[in-house]
């Protein structure tokens, strides 16, 4: 993905807790004044409506949005397979912002279903460059890290979000530049990074 357009930009949904009466924070995903990165800025609010039902509040998120093949088919990005890390420029506030991957599931029950992982933003003035393998990504749903854990299926990568929800009120501001796939032939043949734990099958998510 590149940030350098009004089209490129349109590729990405974002979203807060806001949207949907569940908090008070308020963000934009726009280009920057020179047109070569994407700006995610705005301010998180941990503040929690008094509605009796949310318990706790202060997220934001973009997403790229779903590509699609004729007559609206869902397109599954089976090339990532081909690859071995994640890479991108960005240039951010020092906060902590999760990187999901959203695999295509065929149960209504495992759509939130993410291989998420932490990244973490030096701040100032400088851009960075992440290197992320995928064996590094962890299963998780909702947010919710869970028991079993197992590697990414990259033949079924539907898209990427990117998240803020450090529990932290107070501005933010995250500038990418572009998000690329590399296959890094001379790293390791490490598959999947976290040890397995055998646990009680009647446990929630250990199935």
């Amino acid at each position: 993905w590149g940030f350098q357009s009004e089209l490129e930009m349109d590729e990405w949904i974002l979203t807060m807790d806001s949207d949907w009466g569940e908090g008070y924070s308020s963000a934009e995903f726009k280009l920057n004044d020179a047109g070569t990165a994407g700006v995610l800025s705005g301010d998180l609010s941990t503040r929690v409506p008094m509605d009796g039902r949310t318990g706790q509040a202060g997220y934001v998120n973009i997403a790229s949005a779903n590509q699609r093949k004729s007559f609206g088919r869902l397109k599954v990005l089976h090339h990532w397979m081909q690859f071995t890390h994640l890479t991108m420029n960005i240039r951010g506030d020092g906060r902590k912002y999760n990187i999901n991957l959203k695999v295509k599931r065929d149960f209504d029950m495992t759509w939130d279903d993410r291989w998420v992982y932490p990244m973490y933003t030096r701040g100032g003035p400088y851009w960075q460059y992440v290197k992320i393998p995928f064996s590094k990504f962890i299963f998780a749903h909702k947010g919710n890290i869970q028991d079993r854990q197992n590697e990414v299926n990259l033949f079924h990568i539907q898209g990427i979000s990117f998240t803020l929800k450090d529990r932290i009120t107070g501005p933010f501001r995250l500038e990418i530049k572009d998000i690329s796939l590399q296959h890094d032939a001379k790293g390791d043949d490490e598959v999947f990074a976290y040890e397995m734990y055998r646990v009680p099958s009647f446990w929630i998510g250990s199935g």
